[in-house]
C-alpha cells in the first residue's frame, strides 16, 4: 500500500474532512505545525509523501480514534501485497546483513511466487525444521547448544511463531520467535538463563501478558526477508493485547544493525557479542525499518 492511500482511507474511515484531519494533526504533534489542506491533499493523491518520522506520528495520532497500536491495519490486504514486495524498501537494513540475508539474483525469481506460511502447516515440516535448526546453529556459531529435540519442542508449541518462506515449494527463508512469560524473557535478556533451558512451562499461557523473544531470521533474498518481517509484524499487531516487550540476544556482530533496524534498543553498556536488545511493543510497531517494509517506495506522481 502507498502511504497516501492509507491516509485517505483512514480519514474516510473516521469520517473526517481534510480540514478536520489537518486540525487534528496540528494539535497532536508540532511536526504538523505547517501542515495545510493543500499538502494533505497532495499526500492523498500521492503527489508527495511525508518523511518516515511524520508517517509514524500520523499513525500514532490515529490512536485517538482507535484502541489499536496501528489503527486501521486491516486496510492492508496481504494477499495483494506480494506483487509489490520488490518495492519493500529495506535494502539499507538488509543489504549488508549477508549472514542473515543472501542476495539471490532477482532475475531468476518471480517475487509474487514467494510464499509465506506457518511452518507448522508445511507438508515437509520435519525437513524444513531440520534445515532451520542447522541454519540457526551455523548462523549463531552454536551459541545455544540446542539439541534438535529441544528445537522441535519449541516449534511445536502453540506460543511459538515459526514462519517459512518458500519459492516454488523450495526453502527460501525462515523467521522464528517465542512468546514467553515476561519473567523468563527478562531472565534471558539479563543472561540469568540460557536459551537451551527454555521448556514448555516457560511459554506464556492464553490470555497471559507475555514478551516476544526473537530467535532468528534467514532469507535467500531481500524480498523474502521483507515478506517474512511483514508477516511477523502482522502477527505482533494481532497479538498486541498480550505482548508487552520484544527482545533478542545478538550472537554475532552483524546482528547489531539488524536488531536496531527492527526497532530494538541495546539494554546498556558498550556493544559486544552476545548482547541483549529489547523494546516495548508500542515502540517497535512504528519504527522506520518496519514502516519502510510496509509501505511501497514513494515515487512522484508528477
Amino acid at each position: 500500500m502507498k502511504f497516501g492511500h492509507y491516509v485517505k482511507q483512514c480519514r474516510e474511515r473516521y469520517n473526517l474532512t481534510q480540514e478536520e484531519l489537518v486540525e487534528h494533526l496540528f494539535l497532536y504533534d508540532p511536526l504538523f505545525s505547517k501542515l495545510d489542506v493543500v499538502t494533505l491533499s497532495r499526500w492523498e493523491r500521492e503527489v508527495t509523501c511525508p518523511n518516515v518520522e511524520k508517517q509514524s506520528a500520523f499513525i500514532a495520532s490515529l490512536r485517538t480514534f482507535s484502541h489499536s497500536l496501528f489503527p486501521s491495519f486491516d486496510l492492508f490486504e496481504f494477499e495483494k501485497l506480494k506483487p509489490h514486495s520488490s518495492n519493500f524498501n529495506m535494502s539499507k537494513a538488509l543489504s549488508k546483513q549477508k549472514r542473515y540475508v543472501l542476495n539471490f539474483p532477482n532475475d531468476l525469481i518471480e517475487t509474487d511466487k514467494i510464499e509465506i506460511m506457518n511452518m507448522k502447516d508445511a507438508q515437509d515440516f520435519y525437513s524444513s525444521l531440520k534445515l532451520t535448526y542447522e541454519l540457526h546453529k551455523k548462523i549463531t556459531n552454536d551459541f545455544s547448544n540446542l539439541t534438535f529435540e529441544q528445537f522441535q519442542l519449541w516449534a511445536s508449541h502453540p506460543k511459538s511463531f515459526f514462519l517459512l518462506a518458500t519459492y516454488e515449494n523450495h526453502f527460501f527463508g525462515m523467521f522464528f520467535s517465542l512468546q514467553l512469560k515476561t519473567k523468563v524473557f527478562n531472565d534471558l535478556l539479563n543472561f540469568e538463563m540460557r536459551e537451551e533451558e527454555i521448556i514448555h512451562e516457560h511459554f506464556a499461557q492464553d490470555g497471559e501478558e507475555s514478551s516476544e523473544y526473537l530467535l532468528g531470521l534467514f532469507a535467500y533474498s531481500k524480498e523474502s526477508a521483507s515478506l517474512l518481517i511483514l508477516h511477523y509484524f502482522k502477527h505482533l499487531i494481532e497479538e498486541e493485547k498480550h505482548i508487552e516487550n520484544l527482545g533478542a540476544i545478538v550472537k554475532v556482530d552483524p546482528g547489531h544493525k539488524l536488531a536496531s533496524h527492527l526497532g530494538l534498543n541495546p539494554t546498556d553498556g558498550k556493544l559486544s557479542t552476545p548482547f541483549a536488545y529489547q523494546a516495548k511493543l508500542k515502540d517497535v510497531i512504528l519504527n522506520p525499518g518496519v514502516l519502510n517494509v510496509l509501505f511501497e517506495k514513494f515515487s512522484s506522481a508528477e
